[in-house]
């Protein structure tokens, strides 16, 4: 039998990247595709569609569809690092993971009303929420993560094709 040979980094960037993709898929936002195959400083993503509606840009109003949205972003971009932590529970964050806190934590300043006076506290609310959905779904997301190490990019329907029966 042939051993299977990979980077330990291509295995932690394709378990943050599965992150991404298994909550996206899970708040109803699954990705175009995700991929491990480095561009320039970007070592893997995930494409989602670009449907940020208008209505849910900028600080005021607090419709029901906004909050359900912009959370949705949130645990979605957060997800990635959180995965990487529960794989590699002793690894340093590296820029990526900085990077995408960077983005959540924009996101909530720039679109969370609810949040004033408590981002902090309502980042790492999300956060649990996260951990708690990949906790929950451990085997979607190893499932995607060997499929990126495979073939080094997933589409939407590969994505949901991998989901366990639960």
């Amino acid at each position: 039998m042939k051993s299977q040979t990979f980077s330990c980094d291509e295995e932690a960037t394709a378990y943050h990247e599965a992150g991404h993709a298994v909550v996206g898929a899970l708040r109803g936002r699954p990705p175009i595709f995700v991929t491990i195959i480095a561009d320039g400083y970007v070592v893997g993503r995930n494409e989602f569609p670009k449907d940020w509606e208008p209505e849910f840009t900028g600080y005021m109003g607090d419709p029901p569809e906004k909050r359900t949205y912009i959370e949705t972003r949130l645990l979605t971009g957060i997800a990635g690092t959180i995965a990487h932590d529960l794989r590699f529970p002793e690894r340093a964050h590296d820029e990526g993971d900085a990077h995408d806190e960077r983005c959540a934590r924009k996101v909530i300043s720039q679109n969370a009303s609810w949040a004033s006076g408590n981002r902090d506290e309502y980042f790492q609310q999300l956060q649990e929420v996260a951990r708690g959905l990949l906790q929950t779904h451990w085997p979607w997301v190893e499932a995607v993560a060997r499929a990126l190490i495979e073939r080094k990019t997933t589409s939407t329907a590969e994505v949901m094709e991998l989901r366990p029966f639960e």
